[in-house]
């Protein structure tokens, strides 16, 4: 990744950071009712997770959105950007609705769900006016049955093994259970999981997308891989690591974390061999 890729990347963050955090403490105090503005103790470790998170964003466009098969520049990044929320932004914040207790309560709304969504349009036109330079890449061919089969099968393999991995996790102890690290009362336990793992089909459905549209063009033995990878650590992680801002431990949300990360590369790793063998 070149210098100036990186340097844009820092630009990126800093600028959305400057515009979406007037919007989260307007929301915190008009719309939420709190009096004055977060405190500093939350302000902060949200603020750096949030740079980090959308100077990954901008490194991922530089290392997979620049592909995307879209003339206009600016609208490929709009639609990069697009695609980040919608597969990996609102399944895990959705996933919530379930859940009961304070982090919940604190890390899920309507209007914080708005306002977040808000700050990815700011950012997909952020980028693309800061990324103007990759030229067009046309679409390598692929079936279209080939694609919706792959979908199908990775919109349920997702969740499954996701759901497997914690539950391994949670007999190695017991606070490693999603439900306990989220505080989630024990009435709420088959709800919560319910409408976390529930959600998390949306994301297993558009991980074939997303990646036909990106890496796939590549057409390299280990395209798929890459792209979870990507995925994962770019895209997906920072939206897990913001958690710790809201309440839950450091520990058990990095173990998440490489949890995820196994499972959006496997998943990955078995929708690159699924669309060519459903495309024999």
């Amino acid at each position: 990744m070149k210098s100036k890729h990186f340097s844009k990347a820092v630009i990126f963050a800093v600028l959305s950071a400057l515009i979406s955090t007037p919007l989260q403490i307007l929301n915190s105090i008009f719309i939420l009712g709190e009096q004055g503005p977060p405190e500093v103790s939350f302000l902060v470790p949200v603020g750096i997770i949030g740079i980090i998170m959308k100077a990954l964003y901008a490194i991922a466009y530089v290392l997979l959105g620049k592909g995307l098969p879209i003339k206009n520049q600016r609208l490929r990044a709009f639609i990069f950007i697009a695609l980040i929320w919608i597969t990996a932004y609102l399944p895990q914040v959705l996933g919530l609705i379930g859940a009961d207790g304070p982090i919940a309560e604190v890390s899920f709304n309507i209007p914080i769900l708005i306002c977040d969504s808000l700050t990815y349009v700011i950012d997909g036109i952020l980028l693309g006016l800061l990324y103007k330079e990759f030229p067009y890449q046309k679409a390598l061919p692929c079936s279209k049955s080939a694609l919706i089969k792959t979908i199908l099968v990775s919109s349920v393999a997702f969740p499954i093994i996701t759901f497997v991995l914690e539950q391994l996790l949670g007999v190695v102890s017991p606070a490693l259970y999603i439900h306990n690290a989220m505080q989630v009362s024990n009435d709420n336990v088959v709800s919560f999981y319910l409408t976390f793992y529930g959600f998390f089909i949306i994301t297993g459905a558009l991980l074939p997308l997303f990646y036909r549209l990106t890496e796939y063009n590549n057409d390299k033995p280990k395209s798929a891989l890459r792209f979870g990878f990507i995925f994962s650590i770019c895209l997906w992680s920072p939206v897990v690591a913001i958690m710790i801002a809201f309440g839950t431990a450091i520990l058990p949300t990095l173990i998440y974390i490489v949890t995820f990360i196994i499972s959006i590369m496997t998943v990955s790793y078995m929708n690159g061999v699924l669309i060519r063998y459903f495309s024999i």
